[in-house]
């Protein structure tokens, strides 16, 4: 992604990505986060970032 806003708003960014796909996502997410950006996404993809601070809302009934 090439941005330079600080709030990053994505609905299902990792759909339809392979492996490699959906773990260059996580980087730049990882990178995007780490350098004091934000982003809200909705997503079924289960989140693995690490050592940023994230906050999960889970709207399914289970």
């Amino acid at each position: 992604m090439v941005t330079e806003a600080k709030l990053w708003i994505l609905d299902e960014p990792f759909t339809s990505l392979d492996r490699k796909g959906i773990e260059h996502m996580e980087r730049l997410f990882e990178n995007h986060l780490r350098n004091g950006g934000m982003a809200a996404m909705t997503t079924h993809h289960r989140i693995g970032f690490q050592k940023v601070d994230l906050v999960r809302i889970n709207l399914s009934e289970r």
